[in-house]
């Protein structure tokens, strides 16, 4: 039986992350947005939505491992993950829309219930579909190779979704809402429409793929995560730096709610988000190049303490100075784009570097807490923007005077400045030198060979 994967299938398969980037993208973006601008909460409200909102997203951290524990433990006829990929598509899709349409009627008590209900679910069940997706690679195909294709066709119709909702999402409710401003309404319906589509294309998955490859695959728990992290010191310092360094992700959760009331208009943000999104291509594509002359660890260092730089000489320019603002925000990008590219190449390293030290290669483990970390600092960053709002006394239904204005703009300026600049102190004693990486890649490759 052949390894390749039909080219259709490939496609289908990367269509199906392009949807199903499209509706987390919707929900990471703009749920702050509707949030502090539709749902009518008060301080208390939004203090309780606070405790709710970070409470999950920790719990999104640690419970990926929680779903590959039932996927290895579930056994379907004639398929593994497929299924689970079907099960999940209708109520990420009611609960994407449940987020949006909150009853406005309701007491406000009534109303944090609903929305901790369906944010909690929401997240349940977008994990029963990421898990499942993304392990489809391995079933897929048994050879390597392929499964490296696969995920690459994944990623790049992903970020196509990704871009896509990042650029029209703001437009889009304010059409629905037919109307010169934004409404509540506006926003469920363009929820609606996003979701509808989104697990429309995501259902490809289930429907236009088949799985051949039913070997079964140790799944990556919390032992093999804590392991890696155990004997992997270069891990340790990467991760640590990253989580430290979460302030770089707070314009990607709290962009559009900084368009809002900072700047009177959340449809601003589409001009926020494709200036950090332009910069961000940019440098992801130019890393590589890069990396031919400095090394990483002097790249992440100095692209970080660079941006923090930035961050903090932009909370000084005048809120009226829109378009200078997004200038400083399009050179931050670059240092995101950065920082995606070096993470993910240092955790390979430090792969290597343990597996030449001990002779066990835990893969899964190491990147396993990676993702841990990146959900952590989207934590962190959802945090730290609420807690600022609750400290200038943000509630909706008052009037935004120019302290709530700034502390909005605060919390993505000087708080990233901060964050980035701690964030590179780790960083200063990452043992691996790319020449001492250089060498561990080349001694595996040559005792695979000979092997």
């Amino acid at each position: 039986m052949s390894s390749k994967v039909p080219v259709k299938e490939k496609i289908s398969y990367g269509i199906a992350g392009l949807g199903q980037n499209m509706t987390i993208t919707f929900v990471n973006t703009y749920l702050m947005v509707f949030v502090y601008g539709y749902m009518n909460l008060s301080a208390k409200g939004l203090a309780a939505l606070t405790a709710i909102m970070f409470a999950a997203k920790i719990w999104d951290a640690i419970n990926d491992p929680v779903m590959g524990g039932i996927i290895d433990k579930v056994h379907f006829r004639n398929a593994k993950l497929r299924p689970f990929i079907l099960i999940s598509i209708l109520p990420v899709t009611l609960f994407t829309i449940l987020l949006f349409a909150i009853p406005a009627g309701l007491p406000e008590a009534g109303r944090l219930a609903i929305f901790g209900i369906a944010y909690i679910l929401w997240d349940a069940a977008y994990t029963v579909c990421d898990v499942p997706y993304w392990g489809l690679t391995s079933t897929m195909t048994p050879d390597t190779e392929e499964r490296t294709k696969l995920i690459s066709v994944a990623r790049t119709f992903g970020n196509v979704g990704l871009g896509v909702i990042t650029l029209v999402g703001v437009s889009l409710a304010r059409w629905f809402s037919k109307g010169d401003s934004t409404t509540a309404a506006g926003w469920a319906i363009a929820a609606t429409v996003v979701s509808v589509i989104g697990m429309g294309l995501f259902s490809l998955s289930y429907f236009m793929t088949k799985e051949r490859n039913f070997v079964k695959e140790k799944e990556t728990s919390f032992k093999d995560l804590l392991k890696a992290l155990k004997v992997n010191r270069p891990l340790q310092i990467i991760l640590i730096g990253s989580v430290v360094g979460f302030g770089r992700t707070l314009i990607q959760v709290s962009g559009s709610t900084v368009a809002l009331v900072t700047f009177g208009d959340e449809g601003k943000f589409t001009l926020m988000g494709a200036a950090v999104l332009v910069s961000m291509i940019c440098s992801t594509v130019v890393t590589p190049f890069i990396l031919k002359k400095v090394g990483k660890k002097k790249l992440m260092i100095w692209s970080s303490l660079i941006a923090a730089a930035i961050y903090l000489a932009m909370y000084f320019i005048p809120l009226t100075e829109f378009y200078v603002i997004l200038a400083g925000l399009f050179l931050t990008g670059f240092s995101l784009g950065f920082f995606m590219v070096l993470q993910t190449a240092m955790v390979a390293d430090s792969v290597d570097y343990v597996e030449v030290k001990t002779g066990e290669r835990n893969e899964g483990g190491c990147f396993a807490a990676m993702t841990f970390s990146g959900k952590l600092m989207n934590a962190l960053s959802t945090l730290a923007f609420m807690v600022i709002m609750l400290i200038v006394h943000y509630e909706q239904g008052t009037e935004i005077t120019y302290t709530m204005r700034k502390g909005a703009y605060f919390a993505v300026t000087v708080i990233p400045a901060i964050s980035c600049a701690l964030g590179t102190i780790p960083f200063f004693f990452y043992p691996l030198t790319d020449e001492e990486a250089r060498r561990n890649s080349e001694f595996l490759s040559s005792r695979s060979d000979n092997a």
